[in-house]
């Protein structure tokens, strides 16, 4: 799939200078893209939300999503506390 345009993506895990960054289409991860941590944008982290833009497939600019990386970490949050809950609790 060649990318063109604007993406949803997830900055999946880092290392001591790369960053896995995993892009979605559509609600499903379409490609993988290892960038350096420094590449970042500010704030950007584990578990950011970012906007990635590309062309050709290059990756061209990322923007943090400091609102969305917020509400999927709280909606995972959510899940995980229903999780944990004893069925006789519910």
């Amino acid at each position: 799939m060649i990318l063109n345009g604007s993406y949803t993506a997830t900055v999946d895990r880092t290392t001591d200078s790369i960053a896995t960054v995993l892009v979605e289409s559509e609600g499903h991860t379409v490609a993988q893209y290892e960038v350096d941590v420094a590449d970042l944008p500010d704030g950007a982290g584990e578990g950011s939300v970012l906007t990635a833009r590309f062309v050709d497939s290059s990756l061209t600019n990322m923007d943090y999503n400091p609102d969305e990386t917020d509400y999927r970490q709280k909606k995972a949050q959510q899940r995980f506390d229903r999780l944990s809950t004893r069925l006789c609790e519910r």
